[in-house]
C-alpha cells in the first residue's frame, strides 16, 4: 500500500469518527430548559419516515425524526405511536431548543433522557473503532 492511499483511508476513518461524535454529542441534563407543551403536529415524510412537532408554552416549536416502529432494540428517542396517542395533551418537556430529550406525559415517562446518552455511547464506541482501524492501517507495510 503506498503513502498516499494510507492516508486517504486514514483521512476516511477519521472524518467517520468525528461525524459519529458530533452527530451523537448530547447536551448536559444541566443546559437543558424545562417547560409545558404539546404534540402540535405529526407529519409524514418521505420513505416511511414522520415529523413530530411539539409546540412548547413559549411558542418554541422542538423536532424530532422517526419511523414507526423503529428501533427495534433499545430506547427510542421519538416514539412515534406515543407521540400519536398524546398529540394536543400537557408535556413536561426538556429541550435545548431544538428538539425533546426527556418527555413526560402526566407520570409517564415518554423519551428518557438516558436514551440519548446510550446512542451517544454507541457513536463514541463507533468512532474509536473507526479510529482503531485508522491506526491499524498506519502499520500495513508500504509498498
Amino acid at each position: 500500500m503506498t503513502q498516499a492511499a494510507r492516508n486517504v483511508i486514514l483521512s476516511i476513518f477519521a472524518s467517520i469518527a468525528l461525524f459519529l461524535v458530533v452527530s451523537t454529542w448530547v447536551p448536559s441534563r444541566g443546559s437543558l430548559s424545562g417547560e409545558e407543551a404539546r404534540v402540535t403536529n405529526i407529519t409524514p415524510q418521505r420513505n416511511t419516515w414522520h415529523e413530530v412537532e411539539i409546540t412548547t408554552a413559549s411558542g418554541m416549536k422542538l423536532k424530532c425524526r422517526t419511523r414507526r416502529g423503529w428501533p427495534l432494540l433499545g430506547p427510542s428517542r421519538c416514539p412515534l405511536e406515543q407521540f400519536e396517542q398524546l398529540r394536543d395533551q400537557p408535556l413536561s418537556v426538556m429541550h435545548d431548543g431544538k428538539r425533546p430529550y426527556e418527555v413526560i406525559a402526566g407520570s409517564r415517562l415518554v423519551v428518557d433522557y438516558s436514551a440519548h446518552r446510550k446512542a451517544q455511547l454507541i457513536g463514541v464506541l463507533l468512532a474509536a473503532l473507526m479510529l482503531g482501524m485508522a491506526v491499524g492501517v498506519t502499520k500495513l507495510p508500504v509498498r
